[in-house]
């Protein structure tokens, strides 16, 4: 890792595509008492936008015996800057394109914990995780990162790579990935993702203020992570805005 790591409080153009923050939690109740419980104040911050996904359609018994939708979200609302998914067991918080910044996205977050928390439904909080996307239009990520891939024998334009690993107290998911097609504003884009997930899932206390100070230093840990693992002569393409 970079000895001196310098953290813009802005790039330009901003790369991020969408943020989740992402919180997990066992409980007693059922997910129709959750729904009940939190649809009031969300229906208030976002009104008119309720929606139900999908996975509704799939019939209960099955929902609960598939592990591996154990923490899909069943109920979403939105705004044309900020979505809140809920499940049975998670809550994100997702922060759409074109990104509000940390200030305005950490006061929705704090906001909706706050009153989660006070909803007294939390038996324990298995997950906290912050999640960045960030695109890069007609770049290979691949030429400015800060690692390599040697040993593979032929020559690639189109690359994936993930791993997992340890940063102080959070484990970090990251995927990077070139040649990537996605729609914008209903254009297609092709470019590199570059996908970290910040997570911590032990001793976690169920409390606003513990999971708003994880939640911020996860946020932090993300960013030292990105600004790390991206050579610098990239980030001075991208119009850096220091404090």
């Amino acid at each position: 890792m970079k000895k001196d790591i310098r953290i813009p409080k802005k790039i330009t153009p901003d790369p991020i595509l969408e943020s989740v923050v992402e919180l997990r939690f066992k409980t007693n109740l059922p997910s129709d008492a959750i729904f009940g419980m939190l649809y009031n104040k969300l229906n208030e911050m976002f009104p008119g936008s309720y929606e139900s996904l999908p996975i509704l359609q799939v019939p209960e018994a099955v929902r609960l015996q598939d592990k591996n939708l154990e923490f899909s979200p069943h109920h979403k609302f939105k705004n044309e800057n900020f979505q809140v998914n809920i499940g049975p067991k998670v809550i994100a918080i997702i922060s759409l394109k074109p990104y509000s910044g940390w200030k305005a996205y950490f006061s929705i977050i704090e906001l909706i914990i706050k009153y989660v928390i006070q909803q007294n439904f939390i038996q324990e909080v298995s997950r906290i995780g912050i999640r960045y996307i960030d695109f890069f239009e007609e770049i290979n990520i691949f030429d400015h990162l800060e690692f390599k891939m040697d040993g593979f024998p032929f020559p690639s334009k189109q690359s994936s790579y993930t791993t997992a690993f340890q940063y102080e107290k959070f484990m970090t998911n990251l995927q990077v990935s070139n040649s990537n097609q996605i729609l914008i504003k209903n254009k297609v884009c092709r470019g590199s993702i570059f996908d970290t997930d910040t997570y911590v899932e032990t001793n976690i206390p169920v409390n606003e203020s513990d999971i708003l100070d994880i939640i911020s230093n996860g946020h932090t840990i993300e960013k030292k992570i990105f600004y790390s693992l991206i050579k610098d002569s990239f980030i001075q393409t991208l119009n850096p805005e220091y404090d």
